[in-house]
């Protein structure tokens, strides 16, 4: 979340508002981007890279 907050220049606060976790914000990225595709995240994220890279990647 950090990562997220940083990247986007809000406050965690107002993220939490709307998302309880990073799992979250990807389910609902992918509901709506590469045919629902967790894979590609779940692989990010097995391989330790930042979300920011992942969301970089993923855009």
């Amino acid at each position: 979340m950090k990562d997220i907050v940083e990247e986007c220049g809000i406050s965690r606060g107002g993220l939490y508002k709307y998302f309880g976790s990073t799992r979250e914000i990807f389910e609902e990225l992918l509901s709506g981007q590469k045919g629902n595709d967790v894979s590609f995240f779940l692989e990010g994220m097995s391989n330790r890279i930042s979300a920011t890279d992942i969301f970089h990647e993923f855009f």
